[in-house]
């Protein structure tokens, strides 16, 4: 009854739910964990997943699906995981072209569910440097953003120019050092 209340009130569209079961299974195994089935508190936004050697973890599905989280019997602390150095490219709907530089224990996952949180947006992610840990990661990226702020401090760009459209303040810089930022990332490797 609830499914149809909430498809009557907009809140979701009629779905299948062997597919809808499915598809979770699949986006838990591409994390190398296994949906065990549902909420046994009965929150409806939660799961049971099994991960390595039979761990049984509740996990927000959201989490699952952008890799916010972490095993709590084998996961590894925020400051020793590990971690990556990344550079985006987007072009935002009133055409300004950006480079974000950042760090990410997932890429990927910070490019599709934290930074593309606006319709219009075209990025690519367009390089990546694997970094032991995540304070290592940190250490490194601060070093770089010193470095560009000092050498090409006209090219930050200032948060008013999208903060419509992004939900990062800053760490955004124009295109035109775009090359000098993946040499930057390249020399880290």
């Amino acid at each position: 009854m609830a499914q149809i209340e909430r498809i009557a009130n907009g809140h979701c569209k009629l779905r299948c739910e062997t597919c809808h079961s499915g598809k979770e299974a699949e986006e838990a195994a591409d994390r190398g964990w296994q949906l065990q089935g549902s909420d046994p508190e009965g929150n409806p936004n939660y799961r049971i997943y099994r991960h390595g050697r039979g761990h049984r973890q509740r996990v927000a599905q959201a989490n699952m699906q952008s890799g916010r989280f972490q095993c709590t019997a084998c996961g590894e602390g925020w400051a020793t995981a590990q971690s990556n150095l990344y550079a985006i490219r987007m072009e935002l709907p009133t055409g300004l072209k950006v480079v974000k530089l950042g760090f990410s224990r997932d890429p990927q996952s910070r490019l599709r569910h934290q930074l593309l949180l606006q319709p219009g947006i075209q990025a690519e992610l367009l390089q990546t440097v694997p970094q032991p840990t995540r304070h290592t990661a940190l250490c490194c990226e601060k070093a770089l953003h010193r470095a560009l702020k000092k050498s090409h401090p006209d090219a930050i760009i200032p948060h008013a120019h999208f903060q419509d459209w992004r939900s990062v303040k800053t760490e955004v810089y124009g295109i035109e050092i775009e090359p000098l930022i993946l040499k930057r990332l390249n020399e880290i490797r």
